[in-house]
């Protein structure tokens, strides 16, 4: 007995089975991209990996400390607020918050705890001086100089001068006042609040968070929290409440991801409808669409879960393949179900019938989807994750369509379609009864 009326004499006589089958693997699936795939958000690690640019802008995304790091900004839009009463009650707030380490909203020179923060700032600082000025704050460290400097500063000190007992505590070699010298011009008596605008309508406060975790549900967890304390520090506050926003790594990261999910959804949901509205004026059949749109949901779960356990993370951006996927496996759908209903239409029954769309189409089938996922798979040399990714996804979703197409499509449809197409066959005939017997009915009415 050729495969394919094995096939369709198993699909026919146990649909029950495929479809409890169909509901299990749609459960694994489901259970495995929950509990085992991790997903990535960041737009970085889809450019190609081999670049040192793209290397050091991954370092610096991940390793430094502004990574962990959140940037409030307190907005008086219309003038009313006592910024002055709503900054103390948002920072004595902050300082108490599980999530945040410090916090900076003034000038570090004027917090107890700022000088040490300011020695660590002024590395960055430093590395961020122009040419010039940097080359001028590395010839401080030459050994002649340190040694002239800390002589003088000695002397300086024996004489009871307190500027140069700061200075050996704070700045013993010098380059920590040459990488703070452009924050000089924000100290002024002008301006006497530098984390503020001039007009004094915006302050800005920086927190130091403790989250280490810099993945996106992390990143997503974190948010929450800080929107949460958004809540209730504006509830809490009696009077007219400014407008609180906050940036910075983690909520680009969990604002990206949510932005993602949403075009992942309305993407797919928006390929299934036009491909469901394409498929109805072709056929005008609802049941057999549903089965269609069934089959390549399963297909969808089914590979997302595969390729994430084979590539153990997965980039969001590529999540969008399904919207592809459903585009090409619904071509497969598409023909053996034309298939189907014209050798129904040529007589013969459900079984014989989808052995004869099977023996037609599924080496066309499966050699289409054979050459699509190979295509994809080029992908691999792409020198991008996220491409590599994608064509992984793409070349396991096309070959899952394929041979879900032609087994659980024709169990899903199974009964009900044969029965509509038997119905519709019964039908036909009685049209055509009718419409032969007029003739004869008249003819007896003029014997008559």
């Amino acid at each position: 007995m050729p495969l394919s009326e094995k096939v369709a004499r198993v699909v026919a006589e146990y649909p029950r089975r495929f479809a409890l089958a169909a509901l299990t693997l749609a459960l694994v699936s489901v259970a495995t991209i929950v509990f085992a795939v991790r997903f990535d958000s960041q737009v970085v690690n889809l450019l190609p990996g081999e670049f040192d640019s793209v290397q050091a802008l991954k370092l610096f995304d991940e390793k430094f400390e502004q990574a962990h790091e959140l940037t409030y900004a307190v907005w008086d839009q219309r003038g009313e607020t006592d910024l002055d009463g709503f900054m103390d009650h948002l920072t004595d707030r902050l300082r108490a918050a599980p999530w945040a380490v410090r916090l900076m909203d003034r000038s570090p020179a004027e917090m107890p705890e700022g000088l040490p923060h300011l020695q660590l700032l002024s590395v960055s600082l430093l590395l961020n001086l122009p040419p010039k000025d940097f080359a001028a704050a590395l010839a401080l460290l030459n050994p002649e100089r340190i040694r002239t400097r800390i002589a003088r500063l000695r002397q300086d000190l024996a004489a009871g001068s307190p500027k140069a007992q700061m200075q050996l505590e704070f700045d013993p070699l010098g380059p920590v006042g040459a990488a703070l010298a452009p924050l000089s011009g924000t100290f002024t008596l002008e301006n006497s609040e530098p984390m503020a605008s001039p007009d004094g309508a915006l302050r800005i406060v920086s927190v130091v968070t403790r989250e280490e975790d810099l993945s996106t549900p992390a990143s997503r967890r974190l948010m929450a929290q800080v929107e949460a304390f958004n809540a209730e520090t504006l509830a809490t506050w009696a009077g007219p409440a400014p407008r609180l926003m906050v940036t910075g790594r983690a909520a680009y990261v969990a604002e990206m991801s949510a932005g993602m999910e949403r075009d992942v959804v309305s993407t797919l949901f928006s390929s299934i409808a036009l491909v469901a509205l394409v498929f109805y004026i072709g056929f005008r059949r609802v049941l057999p669409l549903f089965s269609i749109v069934l089959t390549l949901l399963l297909a969808c779960l089914a590979a997302v879960a595969a390729g994430g356990v084979f590539l153990r993370e997965l980039n969001l951006i590529t999540i969008g393949f399904c919207s592809i996927l459903v585009g090409l496996g619904v071509d497969f759908g598409m023909l053996l179900f034309g298939t189907y209903q014209a050798e129904r239409d040529r007589g013969l029954n459900h079984t014989p019938a989808i052995a004869a769309a099977l023996r037609r189409l599924s080496g066309a089938v499966g050699f289409g989807a054979l050459t699509t996922a190979a295509a994809f798979l080029c992908l691999l040399w792409s020198g991008s994750d996220g491409f590599a990714q994608l064509g992984v996804l793409i070349a396991i979703g096309i070959s899952f369509a394929a041979a879900f197409m032609m087994t659980f499509f024709f169990a899903f449809a199974g009964k009900i379609t044969r029965n509509l197409l038997h119905l519709s066959q019964i039908a036909a005939q009685n049209r055509a009864m009718i419409a032969g017997a007029k003739p004869n009915f008249q003819k007896f009415q003029d014997f008559a």
